[in-house]
């Protein structure tokens, strides 16, 4: 998979930090953003990365030679020969022959902490857009986007009525390279190309919730440091997530139901004394309602718990439902009860619930927390992948770790 960087730019918000270094060379937190930038591409697939330079590009030529990307990365340098412009420093890197078919397109100031995989997944046709409803809250918003799809773009605003402007090009686009071909040399603009693109139908959207942050202004750069400061909470399910599930004739997939049956995933535990290592505060929230339903006896049930807890190098704080689901409790999830109660602590902190059921990702939306799920539940979560260690992997890419 491949990702362009359009990096070449003159940062002129950015002076006097920029009068020496090139923006993308900045600090964010001891680390020049770049290092960021390559571990988020890497977490997110990306295998080939182009980097189109102008501005004191010999100074990211010489920090890529001393600092190696993520293993299994190309990062290949195009350098403008004068100023381009977006679309035409994206015109160069096709004439230099290093486009493949589709690719993505962001950004050398971007930093977009959330999946990317899915966006590549529902790309169809020529190009495609990320979006994310603004309102005004971080710059003028530039799109209308309306029934799930994109109608406009217009960064002068003059194509429809100012109130249909409710959301923003978030800076993640998927390109084909035909696209580019037809851009002429020279310099031009790529928003010129994607207002083009949008009135003619040719410009697919895909809305993005969580929201981006970016080094071109100095409050930005400071929002970005501070994002990386703040640990996230989070908020495990336990039976696989944590611990294998036990196959039983009602439920292919159960909970042990005594301290022997208890067996951790492959690299739990390393996954989780990384989380406590990086500070992140951690919380189990887990139906367990085998004693309801007359399986086991609760103190068989919370000796297993126990013994959970036993195995893992650190103890998180433990939120039990032990109701079956014709109780009709309170905290059983999908209800958020018991991740509101994990949450209670941290009220300003972001939290992710990670679990492996459908029911999981109901009960973290519904407490106002960022899903992840591991295996193959159907929903629309912002991270899925296999297991925990990879979700750590993740998080720790877009938090800077």
């Amino acid at each position: 998979m491949q990702c362009v960087v359009l990096a070449g730019g003159l940062a002129t918000r950015m002076r006097p930090l920029t009068e020496k270094i090139p923006k993308v060379l900045l600090e964010v937190e001891g680390q020049a953003f770049l290092h960021y930038q390559l571990a988020l591409l890497a977490a997110q697939g990306v295998d080939d990365v182009v980097l189109s330079l102008g501005y004191r590009a010999e100074q990211v030529e010489q920090w890529l030679h001393e600092h190696p990307p993520p293993p299994g990365m190309k990062v290949r340098c195009v350098v403008e020969r004068e100023p381009l412009g977006t679309a035409g420093a994206l015109r160069e890197c096709f004439d230099q022959g290093v486009l493949d078919d589709t690719f993505f397109l962001t950004w050398g100031d971007s930093f977009l902490p959330f999946d990317w995989r899915p966006v590549w997944a529902a790309f169809r046709g020529e190009a495609l857009m990320t979006v994310l409803e603004n309102a005004g809250r971080w710059d003028t918003s530039n799109v209308v986007f309306r029934d799930g799809a994109l109608r406009l773009y217009d960064k002068t605003r003059s194509g429809a009525p100012t109130e249909e402007f409710r959301h923003i090009d978030y800076g993640l686009m998927v390109l084909r390279r035909s696209v580019v071909e037809g851009i002429a040399p020279g310099r031009a603009d790529l928003a010129e190309l994607f207002r083009s693109l949008s009135r003619e139908g040719r410009l697919q959207g895909f809305e993005v919730r969580k929201r981006f942050y970016e080094i071109g202004s100095p409050q930005g750069l400071e929002d970005l440091a501070a994002y990386f400061r703040a640990p996230p909470l989070v908020v495990l399910d336990r039976d696989g997530v944590l611990n294998r599930t036990v196959p039983y004739r009602d439920d292919p997939r159960d909970s042990p139901l005594s301290p022997d049956q208890v067996e951790l995933l492959p690299g739990v535990a390393a996954a989780v004394a990384e989380l406590h290592a990086h500070g992140v505060p951690l919380a189990i929230a887990t139906n367990q309602p085998s004693a309801a339903k007359g399986k086991a006896t609760r103190a068989a049930l919370e000796a297993t718990h126990a013994r959970v807890l036993e195995l893992l190098p650190v103890k998180p704080r433990s939120f039990i439902c032990w109701h079956k689901k014709e109780d009709g409790c309170e905290c059983r999830k999908p209800k958020p009860r018991l991740l509101l109660d994990a949450a209670a602590p941290y009220p300003e902190l972001e939290g992710w619930m990670v679990g492996d059921r459908l029911t999981d990702h109901q009960a973290g939306r519904a407490a106002g927390m960022r899903t992840a799920l591991l295996g193959d539940a159907e929903s629309d979560c912002d991270w899925r992948g296999a297991d925990l260690p990879a979700f750590v992997r993740f998080l720790g890419a877009v938090k800077g770790w």
